[in-house]
C-alpha cells in the first residue's frame, strides 16, 4: 500500500470517485433520486477514452433539488454561483464546492436538448438506471444507452463549425455502430425517441442509421426550433434567453426577463444589508448584476469551449493512438 504523507493534494480522478460516493451517499439519506452523469463510468460503458474529469454532473428532478442542495451544504458544501442575469436567465445548473475536494459539483435540474417534459424524461432516466459500485458506494447512473444521448446532446451545444465537437460525435457514433461499445445503435435510437431527443439529437443519429429523426416523432416543434437557434448562437446569453423566454410563454417570459435585468426591491432587499438599502444602492446593485451577468456569461461560455476543446482533443489524440497501435497489429 502506498503511503501519502499528512495534507497531500488527492488527485482528480480520485477526487471525482470519492465526490461521486459522497454525492450519491448524501442524496439516498435525503430521498432524493440522483444520477451521476459522465466521468470514468463511460470508459467503463466503452463510450470513450478515459480521461481527466473537471466536475463532477449530477442530474436530480426539478423538484427535489432543494432537498438535495440543502443536504450538499449540511455536508459541508456551499453555493458557487454568483446572483447576476447569467444565472437566472442561462443555466441549469447549481454549482457546488468544498474545500474538502478540488473538483466543484454541477447539480442539473434540467438538461438542454431533452425536449419533453422534465419529470417525464427523469423518471425515464430514473427507471433504466443501472447501478455502479464507486469507492465502495453504489451509484445511480443513466444506462449506456441513455448515456450515450446524454453525450451527444452535450457535444451537439456546440456550433457544428466546432471541429473537435465533431470528432467527439464521430468517435461515439463509431463506437455504438461498431459494437464495441455497450449500448447497440437500437437501443441508442430507443433511447432517443423515450426522452424526446430523436430531433436535438437528430445530427448524432443520422450517423447512425438514415432516417431516424423523424419531426413529427418529436414535440413540441417549437423547442426543437428553440434548440437549434441555442446551438447556432453558441450557447450565448441571447440564444438561452430566447429559449427560457418562449417556454414560459410570451407575457411571463417578458416578466422573466424584466425581472432577471431589473430586479423590484423585494427581490434584492435580502441581499443587502439594512444600512444600505437606499434608492441609489438599489440602482447600482442592479446595475451591477446586468453588468457581471454578461461578463460572467462569456466567460463561462469561452470556459466551457476551451473544456470542451481539451476534452475533445483529449479523446481525438486517444483515438488516434488506437487506430495505430490497430495498424500495428495487423
Amino acid at each position: 500500500m502506498e503511503t501519502v504523507s499528512p495534507g497531500s493534494a488527492i488527485s482528480p480522478d480520485d477526487a471525482w470517485l470519492l465526490l461521486s460516493a459522497v454525492a450519491a451517499h448524501v442524496a439516498e439519506t435525503a430521498g432524493v433520486r440522483a444520477l451521476i452523469l459522465k466521468g470514468p463510468v463511460l470508459s467503463e460503458f466503452g463510450l470513450r477514452s478515459e480521461r481527466q474529469s473537471y466536475d463532477l454532473d449530477v442530474l436530480v428532478p426539478r423538484d427535489e433539488l432543494s432537498d438535495f442542495l440543502v443536504a450538499m451544504r449540511k455536508a459541508g458544501f456551499h453555493n458557487t454561483d454568483s446572483d447576476d442575469i447569467w444565472h437566472d436567465l442561462a443555466s441549469h445548473s447549481v454549482g457546488l464546492a468544498s474545500a474538502a475536494f478540488p473538483l466543484s459539483v454541477d447539480a442539473h435540474y434540467d438538461f438542454p436538448g431533452l425536449l419533453g417534459d422534465q419529470a417525464e424524461w427523469f423518471d425515464s432516466l430514473w427507471r433504466d438506471r443501472v447501478f455502479v459500485e464507486v469507492a465502495g458506494v453504489s451509484c445511480s447512473v443513466p444506462s449506456p444507452s441513455d448515456s450515450v444521448i446524454l453525450m451527444a446532446l452535450h457535444d451537439l451545444r456546440t456550433p457544428v463549425t466546432h471541429r473537435l465537437a465533431s470528432d467527439s460525435l464521430r468517435d461515439l457514433a463509431s463506437r455504438v455502430s461498431s459494437g464495441s461499445c455497450a449500448a447497440t445503435t437500437d437501443e441508442v435510437i430507443a433511447s432517443a425517441a423515450r426522452l424526446r431527443a430523436l430531433g436535438s439529437a437528430g445530427r448524432f443519429l443520422a450517423q447512425l442509421a438514415e432516417g431516424v429523426a423523424a419531426p413529427h416523432l418529436e414535440v413540441p416543434r417549437t423547442r426543437l426550433f428553440l434548440w437549434r437557434v441555442r446551438v447556432a448562437l453558441g450557447g450565448r446569453l441571447l440564444g438561452v434567453a430566447l429559449e427560457r423566454i418562449a417556454l414560459t410563454g410570451p407575457r411571463r417570459g417578458v416578466l422573466l426577463l424584466a425581472r432577471a435585468v431589473w430586479p423590484s426591491a423585494d427581490d434584492i432587499r435580502g441581499a443587502l444589508p439594512p444600512n444600505a438599502r437606499g434608492t441609489g444602492t438599489l440602482a447600482g446593485y442592479r446595475l451591477m448584476r446586468l453588468v457581471r451577468g454578461v461578463t460572467t456569461g462569456g466567460r463561462k461560455a469561452r470556459r466551457q469551449r476551451s473544456a470542451d476543446t481539451i476534452r475533445a482533443r483529449q479523446g481525438h489524440e486517444r483515438g488516434v493512438l488506437r487506430a495505430g497501435e490497430r495498424g500495428e497489429a495487423s
